[in-house]
């Protein structure tokens, strides 16, 4: 398989976007709690959208197998291939930030980052929070990022479970590939920033529980042939 060229990284970039699906809204609930969207919006309709900045896609040369790092190039993504990263039944963190097993780079994969650099205030992450939600107001914005797997056993171009024939970076966002794993390609990084901070005056953190929650929370992608 030979190293990805930039006109190939072109059509990426050109082909992604249209098969992005991103099933995932951030909406408020002021009333009754973290029930699922689907059942609470059929009951009281008060689930309400919140506006983002849109869709950032990254494009990284990360890890050991590309060139400027002394590897023998990134590879291209071949016809029919498929991945996820993301859980939409995930509820807790099962292992230890930094770990650095797969499993564990999975959930490190979906990070979020509460921004306050407009203000006086520290910002923080789902890294070193122990919560699954920030606790206050994000002036800034609620940052949320994907990080999709890099490494792919160079056979199955997808799996049954659509995940265990790609695997993550050593270090997530650069480092190697697992021996089960040896085809480094290129890196895809998702971001959106949700402007919370617009509905910062319809709660209060000191009487209130974070009244923002996920729905169907799913990221795909699929190279086209």
């Amino acid at each position: 398989m030979a190293p990805i060229t930039f006109p190939q990284i072109a059509r990426m970039i050109r082909y992604v976007p249209r098969h992005v699906r991103i099933v995932w809204l951030l909406r408020t609930n002021q009333t009754t709690g973290f029930q699922s969207c689907t059942s609470m919006t059929q009951k009281t309709g008060l689930f309400e959208p919140v506006p983002n900045g849109g869709l950032l896609v990254y494009y990284q040369n990360r890890g050991n197998g590309d060139v400027i790092n002394g590897g023998s190039g990134l590879k291209a993504f071949p016809p029919g291939f498929k991945m996820i990263s993301g859980s939409p039944v995930r509820r807790a963190r099962k292992f230890t930030p930094g770990q650095g097993s797969q499993g564990e780079l999975a959930e490190r994969a979906i990070e979020w980052e509460c921004l306050r650099y407009t203000t006086s205030s520290t910002g923080y992450n789902s890294v070193n929070s122990l919560t699954g939600f920030p606790t206050t107001d994000c002036e800034a914005g609620l940052n949320a990022r994907i990080h999709m797997p890099a490494c792919w056993d160079g056979v199955n171009v997808d799996s049954s479970d659509h995940v265990s024939h790609t695997a993550y970076l050593s270090d997530l966002d650069n480092g190697s590939c697992p021996p089960t794993h040896p085809v480094p390609l290129m890196k895809i990084l998702y971001e959106v920033t949700w402007d919370v901070h617009s509905m910062a005056s319809r709660w209060d953190p000191r009487k209130n529980l974070w009244p923002f929650v996920w729905c169907k929370f799913v990221i795909k992608h699929r190279q086209g042939v």
